[in-house]
């Protein structure tokens, strides 16, 4: 079940490509992945800690191996919604700019939006001292400030997708409905306990950061619900880079400028 999940977020392939039934009826393991690229994320800092790379770099890099690690399917989500935002007109005339294949100039805004705050959030918690040391004290790794700030944020993007398609209702037929119709309130619980065991883990102070973090796919459920009529797989992938982003920050007034 989870190299489906991996062959399908990343681009790590184990056999054929990700069976698309089996992910969408484990949809509650999305938090697993997060878990997984964080860990990755972490492993590429320490690789370029060890060479010396400035912060500015450092960030750079992370944020290339990121969207070279997993696709830039999400992004290209994001890009999607804010397009059919950004025009004006019916809910029906919105979701056909939002599904047009061409980038327009409010995708474009966003995009560049959402990595520039992704960068600077990167060298904001290199540059600062961050008040999470070490898992309850007893673990010793290094950077593990750093260990625990990728793998929160990106276990959280997941957990939002996982949130968004449980309160959601699908625009028409298609990859969102799918994962719609196939999300029961039994495997939500799961994706929560999986979440919550994953963080309680590493630091349970970070709780705060899951739970906050989750007005995001309600706030875009709103959005969508109110332009759309709907969710569809472009929402969902917008739902995790605007999560990540949105988690990360959170972090940083919590753990970091606190």
């Amino acid at each position: 079940m989870i190299t489906d999940h991996l062959s399908f977020f990343t681009r790590i392939n184990i056999g054929k490509r990700g069976d698309l039934e089996r992910i969408a009826n484990t949809q509650y393991l999305f938090p697993l992945i997060g878990f997984f690229i964080g860990f990755s994320l972490y492993f590429v800092y320490l690789f370029l800690d060890v060479l010396g790379t400035p912060f500015e770099l450092k960030s750079i890099y992370l944020i290339l191996f990121l969207y070279y690690f997993t696709g830039i399917l999400h992004l290209d989500g994001l890009s999607d919604l804010f397009d059919g935002l950004a025009k004006s007109g019916s809910s029906k005339e919105k979701y056909e700019v939002m599904k047009d294949s061409s980038l327009g100039m409010g995708g474009t805004t966003a995009a560049f939006i959402l990595i520039f705050l992704l960068f600077s959030s990167l060298i904001t918690i290199f540059r600062h001292q961050i008040n999470l040391t070490s898992i309850y004290g007893v673990v010793s790794i290094p950077k593990i400030e750093l260990f625990l700030c990728f793998v929160l944020v990106e276990v959280t993007a997941k957990f939002s997708m996982n949130t968004l398609i449980v309160i959601s209702d699908p625009i028409n037929e298609g990859l969102g409905s799918y994962f719609i119709d196939k999300m029961q309130v039994k495997h939500y619980i799961y994706s929560i306990i999986i979440t919550f065991i994953i963080i309680g883990f590493l630091n349970p102070y970070m709780y705060l950061v899951v739970i906050l973090s989750q007005l995001s796919p309600i706030i875009i459920y709103k959005l969508s619900k109110r332009y759309f009529n709907g969710i569809n797989g472009d929402i969902m992938g917008a739902t995790n880079e605007i999560t990540r982003v949105f988690s990360l920050n959170l972090f940083i007034w919590i753990f970091v400028l606190s």
